[in-house]
């Protein structure tokens, strides 16, 4: 899910699936695609631009974004490493 990561680092609202972690990583940032319906999708995106709901999903982008950095999420899995060898050493 880099590509949704990469969306919401430059605040850019995107069209995706709601499955996995798309559900709750880009939520209210997002539209999503619903079953196979991604062309009423994509002209629903074309549709909002410079519209007050578009203007809310980029500051829902930029929410998220500071929810989930980078630098966080580096932090969050060496930590997790850290705990597995910390676990491996006393077995």
């Amino acid at each position: 899910s880099a590509i949704m990561r990469s969306s919401l680092h430059y605040g850019v609202p995107t069209i995706c699936y709601q499955t996995g972690s798309n559900t709750d990583m880009v939520a209210g940032a997002a539209l999503f695609i619903e079953g196979d319906n991604i062309k009423d999708t994509i002209n629903r995106a074309v549709n909002i631009r410079n519209t007050s709901e578009y203007a809310g999903m980029i500051k829902m982008a930029e929410l998220r974004n500071k929810e989930r950095n980078w630098v966080d999420s580096c932090k969050k899995l060496i930590k997790q490493y850290e705990l597995l060898l910390d676990d491996k050493k006393r077995s």
